[in-house]
């Protein structure tokens, strides 16, 4: 999976503003088929993304406040997959 990422996306990571047009490539999709997802599970994958993409979108031109704070799940998650690594 780590291959799916290329150097001018790990660039962006963390930043604010990150690049809208990412391409999704039938190597990408070959390299998912290898953790057995299928063609329809790769589908709703991208359209999911790309409606949350959406909504955060509208929610962000709304100036809608945020449900919850987002950075403690991340740093919960993180805390979670330290634990269990050791």
């Amino acid at each position: 999976m780590a291959g799916l990422l290329t150097d001018e996306h790990r660039a962006w990571i963390g930043r604010e503003e990150a690049p809208i047009h990412v391409e999704v490539s039938r190597r990408d999709i070959d390299a998912l088929h290898t953790y057995g997802y299928n063609d329809e599970q790769v589908l709703e994958t991208v359209l999911m993304v790309g409606l949350a993409k959406f909504a955060n979108f509208v929610a962000f031109g709304l100036g809608t406040a945020p449900d919850f704070d987002a950075s403690k799940v991340v740093l919960r998650g993180a805390e979670t997959a330290g634990a269990n690594a050791g």
